[in-house]
C-alpha cells in the first residue's frame, strides 16, 4: 500500500510539473466536474474508455507502470483532455479516486 501511495504521489508531482511547464491551470475552475464532462458530450466513464480506446489505436506503443517515466502518459492525457474540451484536474482529485486492488 505504501508503494501505491508513493507512486501516486510521484504521479501527482509529475502532473504538477507538467502543469507548470505548460502553463495550465489546475483546480478551482470546475466545481461541478460532472457538468463540465456532460457539456463536452461525455460522462466521466466515457472519457476514460475513450482515452483507453484511443491509446489502442495509436501506432506508437505507450508503456505504463511503476518502472516507467510517467511524463509521456501525462502528455497524452493532456492532449486527449484538450481535444475533448474536458476540464482541468483539480488539486485534490487524487483524494477522491479509488484504485482497484491488484
Amino acid at each position: 500500500m505504501k508503494e501505491n501511495v508513493k507512486v501516486s504521489s510521484e504521479i501527482l508531482d509529475s502532473v504538477r510539473e507538467h502543469v507548470k511547464k505548460t502553463k495550465q491551470t489546475v483546480g478551482g475552475f470546475y466545481d461541478l466536474a460532472a457538468e463540465s464532462f456532460l457539456s463536452a458530450g461525455l460522462n466521466p466513464s466515457e472519457a476514460v474508455y475513450g482515452f483507453a480506446a484511443w491509446l489502442t489505436t495509436r501506432k506508437e506503443i505507450t508503456k505504463m507502470g511503476s518502472s516507467c517515466d510517467c511524463a509521456p502518459i501525462v502528455e497524452l492525457v493532456d492532449k486527449f483532455c484538450k481535444e475533448n474540451k474536458l476540464p482541468a484536474v483539480r488539486d485534490w482529485y487524487h483524494k477522491k479516486l479509488k484504485h482497484p486492488k491488484p
